[in-house]
């Protein structure tokens, strides 16, 4: 029977990167890190953002995974998440002759948001439960509230995204595991003050 690696398979979807996290947060279990580091894991590290969202904390299945910026979507908290954020300026270039460019700043565009979560199904079984969960998020036709430490940085508080796309990424052969990818656009409320 195949073992399947979380890891493993999203470096070789996504490339390598670095840990996930630097320890478990239990003293004496998971990779030991050098100098005094690993003892503050989860004693002395702050466990919450500036707008009192969670930045590490054990999610609700039963394996109690430890979980670094944890992500929920209108309240479902996603699986072994992985929040990309890229932003972009509109910027309107006027050449002139003899002396060089002029930039203008027209506004900010909003902000493209990639989450990539991991489902994994419990007795080796396939993942079916979580993924109607993952569909069911991207077939909602309105705005979402995206609750997450990094993104309440970019964010409005509520109402802050659109889901604008769903990705099911190849999960290499594994039968008890799917990735999902999915695309968001950022949103903000606008007041139309009529003078």
């Amino acid at each position: 029977m195949a073992t399947i690696n979380v890891i493993n398979v999203l470096n070789k979807i996504f490339g390598a990167r670095g840990l996930p996290f630097p320890q478990s947060p239990n003293k004496g279990e998971g990779t030991a890190i050098a100098g005094e580091y690993g003892d503050t894991i989860g004693k002395k590290q702050k466990q919450f953002g500036f707008k009192a969202t969670a930045i590490r904390k054990f999610d609700s299945s039963d394996l109690g995974n430890y979980v670094f910026l944890p992500v929920t979507i209108d309240k479902i908290e996603l699986p072994n998440p992985v929040v990309i954020i890229s932003g972009e300026k509109e910027i309107v270039e006027t050449n002139i002759v003899n002396v060089g460019t002029v930039f203008e700043k027209v506004f900010t565009k909003p902000y493209d948001i990639s989450i990539i979560c991991t489902l994994i199904g419990e007795n080796r079984d396939w993942p079916e439960g979580e993924l109607i969960r993952m569909a069911e998020l991207y077939k909602k036709d309105d705005l979402v509230t995206i609750k997450c430490a990094l993104t309440d940085i970019f964010l409005q508080a509520e109402n802050n995204a659109i889901v604008t796309k769903i990705s099911i990424l190849d999960a290499q052969g594994a039968e008890n595991v799917e990735v999902v990818q999915f695309d968001l656009r950022s949103n903000i409320d606008f007041e139309l003050e009529i003078i």
